[in-house]
């Protein structure tokens, strides 16, 4: 690989930052850089060339490609990295994938890896069962529809807050039972017990495999952490909900679903802090508000201001956002460290004076996004209601099933956005997500592709702020949205009152 006009930009110790982050902070730009490693005698090991979240090009020991990536990721010998800007290469080669993608591949490879080490050659692990959002659904064999029976008594319980613990709490989760008379290499029913089950993430769910809604004994396991569930299978929250809103791709309306969705919690009564957690698309540039704060989110994760001096009360008496970032950019270097920890002491402090906290997360599903969604309680995911948002969702699921079982954010639901109704490729989008997602996943709420989020944005303020007196109908679609969330939250709404048409 051979890159001209090198200025370096960044340069750090592989004992202080993980090669996988750094790729995931200096692969956003759409400018070629250039990462590259070194030994312990400081000499080159290999080059790794990304632009517009792409791995251009690889090499390394002979290696190129993805042999080349995975062989640095690993780090075996290597001791330190430089960051570079460089001009375009003289031989442009076709990119090698998707940084978040081959991350993927890489996690997905480690598991199997050590999965291997502990199973007898008799008895292989089978491959983990994927939501093929890129292909129509396979519909399970009749006569294995016993398969994905319930466990007896298998529900979803909440524990409440821990004051005195620096680990947030979460639920526990049933495991899905083992089919009768099921083979083991049935990926698409259930996998095998394992002796090795309790180090290894619980599998993404199957395709094929919606559980009935009418009869709740009858209900199938997904081993889907979530609890959207009919109404008599919910179990209320008793700690303050942390959402994180992310999608597995940009540009699908994350941002812009967060900050209506909170506006509409608001206007519900609820006291509510909206945290942007996405320096890129940052929410106080969408409104038009970059000049106002003095401090956001990453600079008190940073240790650089305290809490209580980053919140921002708005016009709407219940709802504070918590902008990204002050005056100035954090350090890049820094966004390559993990911070979960302080992401843990942020969140569960602004939810101790509000009853739900709304988290923008950047765009993916590793660095600084991994960290914040390891601090949620919940997760919304947006799938943009286009053919390549499709084809990449199955990213939230894998990349979200990476998370240790204790810090998994629980899946409240996916919210599909843009849909364009008289674009028959945008409406096989919804049909397909109700297909093949697991039940109760896809929110009854779909969000149209409308001009009068640009006329927002142009005005820079949410929807239902644009004009007092008539707001645009998309608006309320937001409101439907939030009383999804509250009733798969199991949040306290106020009695019905009965009233009558005539007096």
């Amino acid at each position: 690989m051979k890159l001209t006009n090198r200025i370096t930009v960044i340069e750090g110790a592989l004992a202080d930052f993980r090669l996988d982050e750094v790729l995931q902070v200096v692969s956003i730009g759409r400018q070629y850089t250039g990462v590259e490693l070194r030994d312990a005698q400081n000499l080159p090991a290999g080059t790794i060339l990304v632009k517009s979240g792409k791995i251009v090009d690889a090499s390394a020991s002979g290696l190129t490609g993805r042999a080349a990536i995975y062989k640095m990721i690993e780090g075996d010998g290597l001791h330190s990295f430089h960051v570079y800007r460089a001009e375009r290469p003289v031989e442009l080669p076709e990119p090698i994938g998707q940084v978040d993608q081959l991350l993927v591949d890489l996690a997905a490879r480690t598991e199997a890896t050590k999965a291997r080490a502990h199973v007898a050659a008799a008895d292989p692990l089978p491959p983990p069962p994927q939501i093929r959002m890129d292909a129509p659904p396979v519909a399970a064999p009749a006569s294995r529809g016993s398969a994905h029976g319930a466990a007896d008594g298998a529900t979803t319980t909440v524990h409440a807050r821990q004051s005195d613990t620096g680990v947030a709490p979460r639920r526990a989760r049933a495991n899905p039972p083992r089919p009768n008379g099921a083979s083991s290499s049935d990926a698409t029913v259930a996998l095998s017990p394992r002796p090795d089950a309790e180090h290894l993430p619980p599998p993404p769910p199957a395709i094929g495999s919606r559980p009935s809604t009418h009869v709740p004994a009858e209900r199938r396991s997904h081993g889907v952490p979530t609890i959207a569930r009919l109404p008599e299978n919910r179990t209320p929250a008793r700690e303050t909900p942390i959402i994180g809103v992310t999608s597995s791709k940009g540009g699908s309306g994350k941002t812009t679903t967060a900050l209506n969705l909170a506006l509409s919690l608001a206007r519900q009564g609820r006291s509510v802090v909206l945290v942007d957690g996405d320096i890129n698309g940052d929410i106080m540039s969408a409104i038009d508000g970059r000049d106002r704060p003095q401090a956001g989110a990453y600079d008190a994760v940073l240790g650089s201001v305290e809490r209580d001096a980053v919140a921002l009360q708005t016009a709407v008496p219940k709802l504070k956002i918590v902008p990204a970032f002050g005056r100035q950019l954090p350090d890049a270097a820094q966004l390559v460290v993990d911070h979960s920890v302080q992401w843990q002491q942020l969140l569960r402090g602004l939810a101790e004076d509000a009853d739900v906290v709304v988290v923008d997360t950047p765009a993916g599903m590793f660095g600084p996004t991994r960290q914040i969604l390891s601090c949620c309680t919940h997760v919304i995911a947006v799938l943009q209601a286009e053919t390549m948002a499709q084809r990449s969702f199955n990213m939230f699921t894998t990349a979200l099933y990476t998370l240790p079982d204790n810090t998994r954010p629980e899946v409240l639901g996916v919210v599909l956005n843009m849909l364009q109704a008289s674009q028959p490729t945008s409406v096989s989008v919804l049909h397909r997500a109700g297909a093949e997602l697991p039940a109760h996943w896809l929110f009854d709420t779909a969000l149209p592709k409308n001009p009068a989020f640009l006329d927002a944005a142009e005005d820079g303020v949410p929807l239902h702020m644009y004009d007092e007196n008539n707001p645009p109908a998309v608006a309320w679609l937001f409101d439907c949205l939030a009383r999804e969330v509250v009733d798969r939250l199991q949040l306290p709404v106020p009695a019905r009152k009965k009233r009558r048409l005539f007096s």
